[in-house]
């Protein structure tokens, strides 16, 4: 019976290029996914939400879909809510994601070391944890961490250029991506 529930549902499909795909617990318009348009294919998915016995039936329903969607690894965004999804679709099938930006997420509970995939951790400063680069980069090596100024869990809403200058500049460099410039920021 659990099998027949339905977890993931695509909700739409914009621009054109590299396949980038942004997973959200609430099927609400993004501010983020038509600015990422302009140079990448877009796929948005609703994850509903669930507890953590659900994580591994979930990640492999978004396994199928990304399979079916996508010829090459993309890129994969998650918000809080589908941040545990993304991580364990990435533990159990790392060849469908060239990297994987997580946005306001919770520190994971257990060391991910063992994950390859190029990681980017988003935080808002108005509520950025004490120490959150510190504990991402203990939990997961190679997470690069960004802060968003001006900014609380809601980034993408209240920060949505800069939110996408940041995955943008991910997605397209992955593991060579770093904030260069004079003051180190992004859309200050």
């Amino acid at each position: 019976m659990d099998a027949a529930i339905k977890r993931v549902t695509q909700i739409d499909a914009a621009g054109a290029g590299a396949t980038v795909v942004l997973l959200q617990a609430e099927a609400a318009p993004s501010r983020i996914a038509p600015i990422l348009a302009g140079q990448f294919r877009v796929l948005r998915y609703r994850v509903a939400a669930g507890d953590a016995a659900h994580t591994g039936p979930t990640s492999s329903e978004l396994a199928a879909a990304l399979a079916s969607q996508a010829s090459e690894p993309v890129g994969v965004v998650a918000d809080a809510a589908t941040a545990e999804v993304a991580l364990a679709l990435i533990g159990a099938r790392p060849e469908l994601v060239r990297a994987l930006a997580l946005i306001a997420p919770q520190i994971p509970k257990s060391a991910l070391a063992e994950m390859k995939t190029p990681m980017l951790a988003l935080f808002g400063t108005l509520v950025m944890p004490p120490q959150i680069g510190r504990h991402m980069r203990q939990a997961i090596p190679n997470c690069h961490v960004m802060l968003v100024y001006d900014a609380d869990r809601d980034m993408t809403n209240q920060r949505p250029e800069a939110v996408a200058a940041a995955l943008r500049d991910f997605m397209l460099a992955g593991d060579r991506f770093l904030v260069t410039g004079k003051s180190g920021k992004l859309y200050p």
